[in-house]
């Protein structure tokens, strides 16, 4: 029989090799068996029992003290009726009518033009001139402005203001602004001039048409127009706001009771119908004093979804209300003489006790 010789290098290099595959069984094993175990772990599939768990009966008390207002408000203590829902008293056409629309380059006005008149036909020999008949305003801006010039002269003896412009139709826009120049006339349906409540000054001495400047004598129209529901709607300061330059032959009726508030807080219109926003139906209320009274002022966000937004008011009060001309109306109720607004800082401090 034939015996072949067997190289021992060969033993040799076989018993390394089983060696490591030993080796490497190992390895793969130890890192199955980590990974299963954090798997596991991660969802919660360990046995509890394996786990040692250390009882706890421990209690953690807290003290929280929380502060809450007073109820006072009117929707918290009285009951209250709905606006009528006639769409024609207060639906989306609302929105855009009204003493406290705002009108500049990014809101246009979409309001109607009743109650527009010839100024110079209810003049009624207040001590100003209009520029011609074509020269309108909505009646109830004209008796204001009456009253205004008529104090106005009394005041300082002068009768040299005129109106040189005031309504213009959208068309009429149109025109101007074709003819002159797109950065200082506001594009048709942008323009204040087309809401019947805007106006512009100017001087006529001896036949001189001079600008208006508010300075002098004329000081007294821009330190006194709000006591008449009008403000200085482009004021130098305010440009950045407004995107428009000093006009300071340019008035806005807004009535009263904001025309006050404004002059007093140093306000353009565009700031004013942000911060009553804030003052929310359901939250705390604006009170103004001016003509002697008090006035509650409130916001009502409009119904996107439906042709009517039901407006909470109080009962048996006067008040009036204006759309914005961007997303809601603005209530204004008469408080009379001698009545006092809510303390909003009065505070009730309860602390309450936790247990965890």
């Amino acid at each position: 029989m034939e015996v072949k010789n067997r190289n021992p290098k060969n033993g040799l290099q076989k018993k390394i090799l089983i060696a490591c595959c030993s080796v490497l069984v190992a390895i793969v094993l130890s890192f199955a068996g980590y990974g299963g175990y954090k798997l596991a772990t991660d969802f919660n599939k360990i046995n509890p029992k394996d786990k040692e768990k250390t009882p706890s009966t421990a209690t953690t008390t807290t003290v929280i003290t929380t502060t809450e207002s007073v109820p006072q408000f009117w929707w918290e203590t009285n009951s209250f009726e709905e606006l009528s829902t006639d769409p024609e008293l207060n639906g989306q056409d609302d929105l855009h009518n009204g003493e406290l629309l705002l009108v500049n380059s990014s809101w246009a006005y979409c309001g109607n033009s009743e109650d527009i008149s010839i100024v110079y036909d209810f003049r009624d020999g207040a001590p100003y001139s209009v520029k011609d008949r074509d020269v309108k305003l909505r009646l109830s801006v004209i008796y204001k402005l009456n009253d205004m010039m008529t104090d106005f002269n009394k005041a300082t003896n002068q009768r040299k203001v005129f109106i040189e412009s005031a309504y213009r139709t959208k068309e009429h826009q149109q025109q101007l602004y074709e003819k002159g120049d797109p950065n200082l006339v506001a594009k048709p349906g942008f323009s204040e001039h087309e809401t019947g409540y805007a106006f512009d000054l100017a001087v006529l001495d001896n036949d001189i048409r001079l600008d208006f400047t508010g300075e002098g004598d004329y000081a007294w129209i821009p330190q006194n127009a709000h006591k008449y529901g009008f403000i200085l709607r482009y004021a130098r300061d305010k440009v950045g706001l407004t995107g428009i330059a000093s006009e300071p032959w340019h008035y806005r009726y807004v009535g009263v009771t904001h025309a006050t508030y404004m002059y007093e807080n140093n306000l353009c219109l565009e700031e004013y119908i942000e911060l009553i926003k804030t003052y929310k139906y359901d939250k705390e209320h604006l009170y103004i004093k001016a003509d002697g009274k008090t006035f509650e002022v409130y916001y009502v966000p409009a119904d996107p979804r439906a042709m009517v937004t039901q407006a909470p008011i109080y009962e048996g009060v006067s008040y009036t209300y204006s759309g914005n001309n961007t997303d809601g109306y603005i209530f204004t109720v008469d408080r009379g003489e001698g009545f006092t607004p809510p303390d909003f800082s009065n505070k009730i401090e309860e602390t309450v006790t936790v247990s965890r």
